[in-house]
């Protein structure tokens, strides 16, 4: 369940019905005075400051039915402030108070220091304690506030997450949560990201890898951990068999680290996501060992790669491996200068690869000859279901070489090809081939001044087209009746589609 501050509120408090056998999805909204409500939270919904009349309640609210303690799941924005009594005790206390009361998901993001992470953390060791995701973001939290939430992992089984992204543990925090990682057998998600933990801080989790056997996602980016760190998680998952999901992004590990990692691919057959963004890893043989890796990996499903300077060799590389690979599903590889050299590889790949279904390449200069690849690979391809073209300079051309392959492709979901330089004459064209495609039902087209004949063209075809859902034509020159009409059909389609 996702929960947020909505505008004007302090904090949400849900309560949700837990037993042993079964979690009943009846969600109740406590406000102050503890009034319920079984209006589910919506961006709209308005919540009172929670009071301490309210958190008094908390440890007596029961289940009629099943006589069972219901949960409490509470959202803490920068803003709150404790309530009366507990401000009194120390706002320190207040933390305590929060987590010890239960609740499935914890979450605060404020500035609630090392002192605060300590009484979360003494919460968290009480016996009655349930809280099974703790999110401490943007909490200035340090070595001794990392440090009691680590000892807490060494005892604890019912923590599952732990999200500790923005504060700045350090490579001294990082290694104490390492150490409890070695025992701990319940934990599955941990963030680490923005945290300044540098290579000696990662060695230390990779190190726990090598024996822990619940971890399944490990976030780490933006911790400047270089090639060294990367080495050392590249070794980790050699032989770890429990993480699927990693995130070492934004970390400065360049190429010299792009041979382990694709080592590692071609032995692992557990991870299923890797984002390596933002780390100049593979530009000239960095880009031919992870594509190779590629070619013989069977598991990865998500690959990351933006802003990596791969340019259209290593674009002709990756499309090489897409040709016989046949697991990956999404691929991310945006701000890379592939040109239209590299965009014609990918499009030649599209023709035979059958399990592609996300490919994301904006801001690549494909040009229009790159685009009119695309497209024509898209008449044949049956996998593809989301392409992200933004900002590549099509033109009215590439836009309507798509148009003809709408006409035809009958699996394509998602296509945004914003700010394209397409004009009225592309657009009118991609308007036309809606009125006879079925599948899209998500379209970008803002910042391409489609103008006023643009506009009206989609008024007709959605007259005819009953799967578009939305529609972005943001930054165009629109009337106040064509804009009532789109929006119409659109919301039109929205609930024939969800009957």
């Amino acid at each position: 369940m996702s929960v947020g501050v909505c505008p004007g509120a302090c904090v949400f408090v849900f309560v949700l019905v837990e037993s042993d056998r079964v979690r009943e999805r009846d969600e109740t909204l406590l406000t102050a005075g503890h009034q319920r409500s079984t209006q589910k939270p919506t961006s709209h919904t308005a919540v009172s400051p929670v009071s301490d009349t309210t958190y008094g309640s908390l440890l007596n609210v029961k289940n009629e039915r099943t006589n069972e303690r219901k949960r409490i799941i509470i959202v803490l924005s920068p803003f709150h402030r404790p309530p009366g009594k507990m401000a009194e005790e120390g706002e320190d206390y207040f933390y305590y108070e929060l987590v010890k009361n239960g609740g499935l998901e914890i979450k605060i993001s404020r500035q609630i220091d090392d002192e605060g992470a300590k009484q979360v953390a003494k919460a968290l060791m009480e016996p009655d304690t349930k809280v099974r995701s703790l999110i401490l973001t943007y909490s200035f939290i340090q070595f001794w506030g990392a440090l009691a939430i680590a000892k807490v992992l060494e005892t604890n089984t019912m923590l599952q997450t732990l999200d500790l992204n923005n504060n700045d543990i350090g490579r001294e925090g990082a290694a104490a949560i390492a150490e409890a990682l070695e025992t701990n057998q319940s934990l599955q998600e941990l963030n680490l990201g923005y945290n300044k933990i540098g290579s000696e801080g990662v060695a230390a989790i990779a190190n726990a890898l090598e024996t822990n056997t619940t971890l399944q996602k490990l976030g780490l980016h933006n911790n400047n951990i270089a090639s060294e760190g990367a080495a050392a998680i590249a070794k980790a998952l050699e032989t770890n068999q429990s993480v699927q999901w990693l995130d070492i992004a934004c970390n400065n590990i360049r190429r010299e680290a792009a041979a382990a990692i694709a080592k590692t691919l071609e032995a692992n057959t557990t991870l299923l996501s890797l984002n390596l963004s933002y780390n100049n890893i593979v530009s000239g043989e960095g880009a031919m060992v992870m594509a190779k890796a590629l070619e013989t990996n069977t598991t990865l499903q998500e690959l990351h790669l933006w802003n990596n300077h791969i340019r259209s060799e290593g674009a002709t590389a990756f499309a090489k491996a897409l040709k016989t690979n046949q697991s990956l599903q999404t691929l991310v590889l945006d701000n890379n200068d592939i040109g239209s050299e590299g965009a014609t590889a990918f499009a030649k790949a599209l023709k035979t690869n059958q399990s592609l279904q996300t490919l994301v390449l904006d801001n690549n200069d494909i040009g229009s000859d790159g685009a009119t690849a695309f497209a024509k690979a898209l008449e044949t391809n049956q996998s593809l279901k989301a392409l992200s073209l933004n900002n590549n300079n099509i033109g009215s051309k590439g836009a309507a070489a798509f148009a003809k392959a709408l006409e035809v492709n009958t699996t394509l979901q998602e296509l945004s090809l914003n700010d394209n330089d397409i004009g009225s004459e592309g657009a009118m064209e991609i308007a036309k081939a809606l009125e006879t495609n079925h599948s899209l039902q998500t379209l970008g087209l803002a910042f391409n001044h489609i103008g006023s004949e643009g506009t009206t063209a989609f008024v007709t075809a959605l007259e005819k087209n009953l799967t578009l859902q939305h529609l972005d034509i943001i930054f165009t020159s629109i009337g106040l009746e064509e804009k009532a009409a789109i929006d119409e059909a659109l919301e039109r389609n929205r609930r024939l589609q969800s009957s």
